[in-house]
């Protein structure tokens, strides 16, 4: 009965969509293409390059080497080995996806525990600087305001994470060198994920570039079809409601590189397109919500953790805003 109701909720839901398509078919193509423009002129100049990169860091098995001229001063106050905080510098620097897909691949290869993959995917997949640099500056609201919107937007994940660290994760996490798969058997983690000949197989330089850009073209060209088909989903609030301000607002939860064009052309005060602008950004909207799930579905990482996690970087991200502008 449960699967029955699934099955008619999911196919009226779908049914809907279509005849929106149908019904408002030039408003349909020009979302579309609002979806399908920013994954090719924006998603993947800035990010394609960094997912390639990075997963060949991964198997050429470079990630200590490259940590190296930061653990002076990310060790001692995160007490993390290596592969974590390779996924911590990732992870901010790069921004979403790098940071679930680092955290993923790492997992599946037995290089990461599961308590260590909940702990980053909890604070490391978030939008990056070029993300930021590329749709925020000087773009939705005023450039005065930037240095307060990098530091609401870095800080608080940053804050976030340290204090999970010394709190819920405090004796989960170790910083010595132990291999996953060990950890897991000490543990009694499953370890059905882990796949040892993946980890520990010397891969040679054109190999792991092919299996690297293999895997990132694949990566990006899905994500390029979530931000396709969740630009559509937008017709509804835009034929539902007829405030441009909600329709922004709503837009922005739904796909956020959509959402933050539309609240740049909103009436919206500039103090409101920057409370807004960043609540979607620490949100990521419900495209990067589902993007993060396909990313790790092939592993018993927690979606339902993901998500928590998210709600309370919103919910902190908003009193800090509000606090500040009542100041």
């Amino acid at each position: 009965m449960k699967n029955l109701i699934k099955k008619t909720f999911h196919t009226f839901l779908i049914a809907i969509l279509m005849f929106y398509i149908l019904f408002h078919a030039d408003k349909a193509k020009e979302f579309a293409y609002v979806g399908l423009e920013t994954w090719f002129t924006q998603l993947i100049p800035s990010l394609l390059p960094f997912m390639i990169l990075s997963s060949l860091l991964i198997q050429l098995d470079l990630v200590s080497c490259f940590c190296k001229p930061f653990r002076f001063f990310l060790r001692p106050l995160f007490q993390m080995n290596d592969t974590c905080l390779y996924i911590l510098i990732t992870g901010f620097l790069c921004g979403f996806p790098i940071g679930a897909k680092n955290i993923a691949q790492l997992y599946k290869e037995g290089k990461l525990t599961k308590f260590e993959g909940e702990y980053l995917l909890s604070f490391c997949n978030n939008i990056g600087p070029v993300y930021f640099m590329s749709f925020v500056w000087n773009n939705v609201y005023p450039q005065i305001l930037f240095p307060y919107g990098i530091a609401i937007m870095f800080c608080p994940p940053f804050l976030y994470g340290l204090f999970l660290r010394y709190t819920i994760y405090r004796k989960k996490i170790s910083i010595s060198p132990i291999s996953s798969l060990n950890y897991r058997i000490l543990s009694l983690e499953p370890i059905k994920q882990i796949h040892p000949q993946k980890a520990f197989k010397e891969l040679s330089f054109p190999d792991a570039l092919d299996i690297s850009i293999t895997s990132s073209l694949l990566q990006i060209s899905i994500l390029g079809g979530y931000m396709i088909l969740f630009n559509l989903l937008v017709l509804l609030p835009f034929t539902l409601f007829h405030t441009n301000p909600f329709q922004s607002f709503l837009h922005s939860l739904i796909e956020i590189s959509g959402g933050l064009v539309s609240l740049k052309e909103s009436n919206f005060s500039n103090m409101e397109k920057f409370l807004l602008a960043h609540l979607a950004l620490c949100f990521n909207g419900l495209c990067c919500m589902f993007q993060t799930f396909h990313l790790i579905k092939d592993t018993d990482l927690s979606g339902q953790k993901y998500m928590l996690h998210k709600l309370i970087l919103c919910s902190i991200t908003l009193f800090l805003i509000l606090f500040t502008f009542l100041l």
